[in-house]
This record gives structure tokens, sequence and C-alpha cells, in this order.
């Protein structure tokens, strides 16, 4: 049986493989992937989801999620680990996908944590929690 995820991530170095992992399954649909900061900037690792779904050839939208997070606010990248760019310096071809607001991402999808869907979380879970926490009921 396959599964249709969204995976809510902060794509590293660490990130990147369990997504090609997740994408390379044939257990799997990623039906949409969210970045969210954490092993580095907002601005790299939404950059970083677009490139991996190109590179993997994935059919799923992309969103880009909090900056920061929700509730800790001592936390930093780690950018001792994962560079600036949070690949180490590898560096993809850009993509030219679209990366929409990954609340209205996850809206839009129609899924919910606890729906027939489900959510693959590497880490944060900010973009989901946000979606939920939004939910207005329609």
């Amino acid at each position: 049986m396959t599964r249709s995820i969204i995976i809510d991530t902060d794509p590293g170095i660490d990130d990147a493989l369990a997504i090609m992992l997740a994408a390379a399954s044939p257990e799997v649909n990623i039906i949409g992937m969210t970045a969210v900061a954490g092993n580095t900037g907002l601005e790299h690792t939404a950059r970083n989801a677009a490139a991996l779904a190109d590179l993997l050839a994935l059919a799923c939208p992309v969103g880009a999620g909090a900056a920061k997070p929700m509730w800790r606010r001592d936390t930093e990248p780690a950018t001792h680990v994962h560079g600036d760019d949070g690949l180490r310096g590898y560096r993809l071809p850009p993509s030219s996908r679209e990366i929409e607001p990954a609340i209205e991402l996850l809206r839009r999808l129609g899924t919910s944590v606890t729906g027939s869907d489900e959510s693959s979380t590497s880490r944060r879970s900010n973009s989901i929690a946000g979606s939920i926490s939004r939910d207005d009921g329609g």
C-alpha cells in the first residue's frame, strides 16, 4: 500500500538524504514538501527543498513555512555542521519551481494530521502546527 505524505523539513544534509530515501521508496508518494528554518535560514531551506524536488523529479508543491521556532527562542542554526546554505556547499541546480506559503499549501492539499493522508516531519513541525492553529474550520 502506498502512503501519501507531506514532508515538513529543514533540508540540510541529513534531511536531503531522508527526502531522497522517501522519494525512492515504492511505499511512499510525496504529495507536498514544506520547509522551515532550522539547520540554516528559511531562504536556504526553502530553496533546498525546491531544488531537491526538481532533482528527484517530484511532482509535488513546495512551501516555505516558519522562519523561526514557534516557541523556543534559544536555538541557533547548525551552520557549523550544514554550512551556511544547509548542504555544506554542495550546489544543486537552482529551481524555477514556485514556493508557496506552507500553511496555504497544507490547507490546499486538504490534509490534516488525523486525516487519511499523513505528514512526516524530519524534525520541526511548525508548518503543520501553524496550519492547525490557524484553522478556521473552513
